[in-house]
């Protein structure tokens, strides 16, 4: 599959392989191959924008983190968070996956030290941008000395890992804090008022809390037109 790609670089391949030391933590059903080549892809770009662009050193906070995600309540300025988190000193890229990768995001370091952010829109979901781009920049934000292995995130596979479990705290709490969850109505009234009601309170798109009660609750069938009401890959790719 990989060697009938068009745009097939063996020797990127064979770069990336040389660059990286492990296959760090990815979904133990994805393609190991496709999804080395895919962060090959990305790690070439993001050197490219490196040399061309005069980036800052990284300056990203939790406080910078909490204001970025009520950019979400307009889907509008979604193109505009590439150029955001370039002030911040960080790259962000889209690169669509290949076919059985099962891979949404990656962050790691170049060689420079600039951290880059990958995402592969693989669910084209309102929620699933939101949550991976919070938990890549989380792990920017708390484990940053660590990634110049990358690390490949799957939304959809159990996470156990220290660090997937810390990223996967300040990316929720970011969203909707714990406190505020616990208490919410929609907890116990899982009503579209509700999830207006929530949204609202948090100034972000209703989308990221209709995906927490779904995933939380395991009821994937509720609230289907508010999560769905936004096509990423669309307004993205």
């Amino acid at each position: 599959k990989l060697k009938s790609s068009p745009d097939f670089d063996k020797a990127s391949l064979f770069n990336e392989l040389c660059i990286s030391n492990a296959l760090y933590r990815k979904s133990k059903n994805a393609s190991e191959p496709l999804t080395i080549y895919w962060l090959s892809k990305l790690r070439n770009e993001a050197t490219i924008i490196s040399v061309k662009e005069n980036i800052p050193v990284f300056n990203f906070t939790k406080d910078d983190l909490a204001l970025l995600v009520k950019q979400s309540k307009d889907p509008s300025k979604l193109s505009n968070i590439k150029d955001i988190l370039l002030r911040h000193g960080i790259i962000l890229l889209y690169l669509e996956a290949y076919p059985g990768m099962k891979v949404d995001g990656v962050s790691f370091l170049l060689e420079n030290g600039t951290p880059v952010i990958g995402m592969s829109l693989r669910f084209d979901r309102l929620d699933n941008y939101w949550f991976t781009l919070l938990h890549e920049l989380s792990h920017l934000i708390l484990h940053k000395e660590i990634l110049k292995t990358p690390l490949f995130d799957d939304i959809e596979s159990e996470q156990t890992e220290d660090i997937e479990m810390e990223a996967n705290g300040l990316a929720l709490n970011t969203m909707i804090p714990r406190y505020k969850w616990r208490s919410c109505k929609l907890k116990y009234e899982p009503t579209t008022e509700n999830v207006y009601s929530l949204a609202d309170d948090m100034s972000i798109h209703p989308a990221l809390v209709a995906g927490r009660y779904r995933k939380e609750n395991n009821k994937y069938t509720v609230f289907s037109d508010i999560v769905n009401s936004i096509n990423t890959r669309e307004i993205l790719l």
